[in-house]
């Protein structure tokens, strides 16, 4: 039996160089597999995915808890309505901290309807 912090497995043995286990699920799953943070289909798995600030790029932190995530939504332009879309903006407890949230905020839509501006021109002509 091997114990690891949240799991007991059992039945472990080496088959060609290859560690394998009786995972919780009933089923025999290679020690690579947990040791990579990735499942049997090669998705990744990780617990924390690190996010940027949208306007400073600065990386936030675990801890930052000052911290946001904003979705906006993208409105079709001729009729104003709801495309069903949005556009997902992060600001850092940094920025919300010196009271520049709503101006940063403010910049990023611009700067984004800007650029989706510029995209649906380009695709109208």
């Amino acid at each position: 039996m091997l114990n690891f912090p949240s799991f007991t497995f059992h039945f472990l043995f080496v088959l060609d160089l290859t560690i394998l286990f009786l995972a919780p699920s009933r089923h025999f799953v290679s020690v690579l597999t947990y040791l990579t943070m990735q499942n049997e289909r090669g998705d990744n798995v990780d617990l924390y995915v690190p996010r940027k600030c949208s306007y400073t790029s600065r990386l936030i932190e675990a801890k930052d808890h000052g911290s946001i995530q904003i979705n906006v939504a993208q409105v079709d332009p001729a009729t104003g309505i709801y495309s069903g879309e949005s556009t997902a903006f992060a600001l850092a407890g940094y920025i919300r901290n010196k009271s520049e949230g709503d101006m940063a905020l403010t910049v990023l839509v611009q700067e984004n309807d800007t650029s989706m501006a510029a995209a649906a021109a380009d695709t109208a002509m």
